[in-house]
């Protein structure tokens, strides 16, 4: 419970963590038997706090962190940025961390734009490996707001038919939602047009 406050919290403050791992090697510089402390305290790896602490993230976000979000009981991940101007394709590219093996092991949707609409894959984007998302906005989206949210599929044989049902079914109070009404004043991007 502690760590997954203070995973909360660094969201929350769009701040890096770190986590030191407690090896007690019986020498003058560890005092203790703080077992609590380590991820093998028996020699077992502990994967409910891995889990907690191996959350999606960004690494690198193409522009000005707004907003970031890992729920946990939903594991749905949410990033809003203010795009940045670049003219080379790397400097508009937002990267991010999912962690696909602990939360998305049925695999993902990944739902974004600028504006009110959320559609999926609306901006180009690739992966690298199972847990790396790579996001490219294009020039013309410098100094909107974009959203980004990772949707888990509900299983690995429905995940290719189930986009439609996820967004009809979403709560108005899912943060998917209610952060895509806040950007509805700033236009929506379709097809590489900002209405």
């Amino acid at each position: 419970a502690e760590i997954e406050r203070v995973v909360s919290i660094s969201d929350d403050f769009l701040v890096s963590r770190m986590y030191w791992q407690y090896k007690n090697f019986h020498d003058i510089t560890s005092s203790g038997g703080y077992n609590s402390l380590s991820l093998y305290p028996q020699g077992e790896l502990q994967s409910n706090k891995l889990r907690g602490l191996a959350t999606p993230y960004a690494q690198a976000v193409a522009g000005r962190p707004l907003y970031m979000r890992f729920e946990r009981q939903s594991r749905v991940f949410v990033l809003q940025y203010e795009a940045v101007a670049s003219a080379t394709d790397m400097g508009r590219t937002t990267e991010i961390h999912l962690n696909a093996p602990f939360h998305y092991v049925d695999g993902f949707h990944v739902l974004s734009g600028a504006g009110f609409f959320l559609r999926e894959k609306a901006l180009p984007m690739s992966s690298v490996g199972e847990s790396r998302l790579l996001i490219t906005h294009p020039p013309e989206l410098a100094g909107f707001d974009v959203l980004v949210c990772v949707v888990p599929c509900s299983s690995a044989a429905s995940c290719t038919n189930e986009v439609q049902a996820l967004l009809s079914n979403m709560p108005l109070w899912h943060p998917c939602l209610w952060r895509s009404s806040r950007l509805a004043h700033a236009g929506m991007y379709v097809s590489g047009t900002v209405l």
